[in-house]
């Protein structure tokens, strides 16, 4: 940002390549960390969905 406005980064600046690939990095591994909270939380789901149905057919 110069003077109040932004610039357009990816034509007039250079950029640290160190630091796009440690964002990169973060981004990936969040994304992985919200998938596997996803794939537990759906798992214990489906396990008691299943537990439930077998009470279920019990009676």
């Amino acid at each position: 940002m110069r003077n109040g406005e932004l610039e357009n980064l990816w034509v007039s600046e250079k950029h640290d390549t160190a630091k796009g690939k440690k964002l990169l990095i973060d981004i990936l591994t969040n994304v992985n960390e919200i998938s596997n909270a996803v794939f537990e939380n759906v798992s214990k789901l489906h396990s008691v969905n299943l537990l439930l149905l077998l009470l279920m057919w019990d009676i």
